[in-house]
């Protein structure tokens, strides 16, 4: 039964993503979901416990034993909560969002069994984690040749996992309880919800090249703790560490037991704060809502800004408020700036961007947003006779969702060039991210004009061809060309005038 209800979880998770989706081919991804699910988990895991272990195989090189193991469980410690954290948040969501478990508490099964039923599903894609502390502590027993410290290690990972999934547990019943969708609660909840879908969805794709940032962070870390073991040994997560050293060292003032107990107690208070959260998620999933009856408010309408009401801008607020409710609709939006993200990591380390890397960076959205402006176009799914039928013309539609797409990176891509001009002290990345939004917003008012122009009243689903997607490949090469070709030669302001041009001439020919 578990495993029917997750691919029942997985069909709701695949439907809310590719609406427009086949039942041929939407079969075949559920039935393959179990394939990719193992898959996944093994990746996550291999890489999470190597990332852990790394700090430990560098002692004797540039750490001492000491920071090593501090470093290691630190990372260890950490990356196991925030991880299980978003897994755990991200699959509850899902399970509570969907009421996956309404119809079966109407069926003669016992509520003990219910309640199994549901853990599993809503913690399906955390419970592969498991096998992370039991394979960290492997590891560190082979380094170190120790078995109790590795026994110290594996109870501190299992109390990370179970601190985040009661954390997530508890998060979710607050998310769900809004009462109207104009609620600053439901506001927080949609804002909650949009954020851990974005660092779910980031966690994979950053996840080996944050190992590269924060292991030498860790690392410097592990040997400035040093001086402060005497006052941080009980506090999580630098007890963690300290356990271990005193697993392997004992001395007369921490002896071996003590280390043990410490972990113990943070796994029994790790165990009752999941327990705490999970019977809170269980009793939000399996009661029925009632309506609370209020008094009666006074509601003031207010007519919309008078800027609003063109056709285009109209579309521009739907599609943002669309991708902030629910970022399902939206998620390629975020895309590029897990593309910023990598490139950021030589900046921190080194103090400076080569050039061709920012040309890369630059240069990627003008794709990213193109394939945003689709999914924007595809999140329509069958109501354009609804735009239609309000006067809207396809060059408006394109319009807007061309500003969607380029306003929504924009948020995050130039202050991202401010902050890069600020750590490296040079003004010329902030013309670099002014450029790719200029041009990205060149490329998906194009391939949004070009889609438009093949729906009417009566499509009830967006599709595209192979020569659909040649085309976007074909337009993205025709405008990075002269972009890249600004960046060779080292003038962000040449790459600027480029982008500007550019995007001048692209609306030109989308407002014809």
């Amino acid at each position: 039964m578990a495993s029917v209800l997750y691919r029942e979880k997985v069909y709701f998770s695949i439907k809310a993503v590719s609406p427009g989706l086949s039942q041929e081919k939407l079969k075949k991804n559920v039935r393959q979901a179990g394939l990719r699910y193992v898959l996944l988990s093994s990746v996550v895991t291999l890489m999470v416990s190597m990332a852990s272990v790394g700090p430990l195989l560098m002692a004797g090189t540039d750490l001492t034993l000491e920071g090593a193991i501090r470093a290691s469980s630190l990372m260890y410690a950490t990356t196991i909560l925030a991880f299980t954290f978003m897994l755990c948040a991200s699959s509850s969501w899902i399970t509570q969002e969907y009421g996956l478990f309404r119809p079966l508490t109407h069926l003669p099964l016992r509520r003990r069994d219910i309640r199994t039923l549901a853990f599993l599903t809503a913690a399906s894609d955390a419970l592969p984690l498991a096998l992370v502390p039991l394979a960290y502590g492997i590891l560190s027993a082979l380094v170190l040749k120790s078995v109790l410290a590795a026994a110290v290690a594996v109870l501190y990972g299992y109390a990370s996992m179970l601190l985040a999934m009661g954390a997530s547990f508890t998060l979710s019943v607050l998310v769900a309880r809004k009462r109207s969708g104009v609620s600053l609660r439901a506001k927080l909840a949609r804002a909650f919800n949009t954020a851990v879908f974005v660092a779910c969805m980031a966690s994979f794709f950053l996840l080996g090249q944050l190992a590269n940032l924060l292991v030498p962070l860790a690392s410097r870390l592990g040997e400035e703790i040093g001086p402060l073991a005497d006052f941080i040994w009980f506090i999580y997560p630098f007890s963690m560490g300290e356990g271990m050293l005193t697993a392997l060292r004992p001395t007369l003032a921490r002896p071996v037991w003590a280390s043990v107990l410490v972990a113990l107690a943070y796994l029994g208070l790790s165990l009752a704060a999941f327990g705490r959260g999970f019977s809170r998620y269980w009793s939000g999933i399996a009661s029925p809502l009632f309506p609370r009856l209020e008094e009666a408010i006074t509601v003031e309408l207010k007519p919309p800004p008078e800027f609003t009401m063109r056709p285009s801008l109209g579309v521009l607020i739907k599609d943002l408020k669309m991708a902030y409710r629910d970022p399902r609709t939206g998620y390629m939006l975020v895309m590029p700036a897990l593309v910023h993200l990598v490139m950021l990591i030589p900046a921190i380390r080194h103090g400076e961007l080569p050039a061709f890397v920012v040309g890369l960076a630059s240069s990627t959205p003008c794709l990213l947003l193109a394939l945003a402006s689709y999914q924007l176009l595809l999140a329509e799914r069958d109501v354009f006779w609804l735009l239609f039928s309000s006067g809207l013309r396809r060059k408006e539609l394109a319009l807007g969702k061309a500003l969607a797409c380029s306003l929504a990176y924009a948020a995050y891509a130039i202050p991202l060039g401010l902050a890069l001009s600020a750590f490296t002290g040079s003004p010329d990345y902030v013309a670099y991210m002014t450029s790719s939004v200029l041009l990205g917003l060149s490329s998906s008012a194009i391939y949004a004009r070009y889609l438009a122009g093949k729906v009417g009243p009566e499509t009830k689903m967006v599709s595209i061809s192979v020569l659909d997607g040649l085309f976007m490949l074909a337009i993205s090469a025709i405008l990075i060309a002269p972009y890249g070709l600004a960046i060779a030669l080292r003038s962000p302001l040449l790459a600027l005038l480029t982008a500007s041009a550019e995007a001048t001439i692209s609306l030109a020919l989308v407002r014809r």
